[in-house]
């Protein structure tokens, strides 16, 4: 079994959190210490690492990040992670739409 931990700042707070990516086999697993992820929801803070992003960390380990995207292939998280980031993409498509839609409408009612 594989760790890599990540010392991560809060965006709202002083607080720093631990990310910690566990690899074992052909899973890997990513815990944060932060409220949202003690709660089993999204956690921006994994987030943020599973993209690559090094903004945030406070730990001198940002290189770890490479690592941890070779681990990440193949893996049941890679492919949950890219079907989160398609609904993403899609969200983002969709409120475009309506907010073109509205825009439409709008105009069409006056006249």
């Amino acid at each position: 079994m594989n760790q890599i931990k990540f010392l991560v700042q809060s965006s709202s707070s002083d607080e720093n959190y631990e990310v910690m990516f566990t690899k074992s086999s052909e899973k890997l697993s990513v815990s944060c210490t932060c409220t949202a992820a003690e709660h089993s929801q999204q956690c921006k803070h994994r987030l943020g690492l599973l993209d690559g992003n090094p903004t945030g960390i406070m730990s001198d380990n940002a290189d770890d990040l490479d690592t941890v995207q070779k681990w990440l292939k193949g893996t049941p998280l890679e492919k949950a992670y890219h079907t989160l980031q398609r609904a993403i993409e899609s969200e983002q498509k969709a409120k475009k739409e309506l907010a073109t839609a509205k825009r439409v409408i709008g105009r069409v009612m006056e006249g």
